[in-house]
């Protein structure tokens, strides 16, 4: 697959069979592979008040990407400037706030993206948006529960 934008002087070329995970290594020193993908996934789903889709997220991922208490309440009552978060999870949030209310990246966000993530991981992370835009159009226009194994809640204000 590859992909290009002259305006933004990206161009991409995804190497097949990769998953997520695989394609998101920061340039700079990280957590567990997973953490941008939580991180980017958290507040988008507190966004679009999607309580089924930000509640799996959290029980599932959190402890393994290294997400605390802190970072999970920040996530839904919260911003990319709380001082719980690390500057890289920032860019993260930031990207997830632009997509949310502009469905589009700022020239200044595209410079922070390409400083911490190579070309592909920022592709990587526009499809894991659409994505979970999409699950959380399913679950939250079907009304679908949190399943109640799920041993975190969404934080109360």
């Amino acid at each position: 697959m590859h992909w290009s934008n002259p305006s933004v002087g990206a161009s991409v070329s995804l190497p097949p069979r990769k998953s997520p995970c695989e394609l998101l290594p920061s340039r700079r020193p990280t957590p567990p592979k997973c953490r941008p993908n939580s991180i980017n996934c958290l507040p988008r789903g507190s966004r679009r008040s999607s309580i089924f889709e930000w509640s799996l997220r959290a029980h599932y991922f959190a402890d393994d990407a290294g997400i605390t208490e802190t970072q999970l309440h920040a996530s839904v009552h919260g911003n990319a400037d709380n001082a719980c978060w690390e500057a890289g999870d920032r860019v993260l949030i930031h990207l997830a706030d632009e997509l949310h209310d502009t469905v589009s990246i700022s020239d200044g966000l595209w410079s922070e993206l390409r400083d911490a993530f190579s070309e592909p991981a920022i592709l990587q992370l526009l499809l894991l948006a659409g994505h979970y835009r999409t699950n959380a159009y399913v679950s939250v226009g079907l009304r679908v529960p949190v399943d109640p194994r799920v041993k975190r809640p969404f934080p109360a204000a």
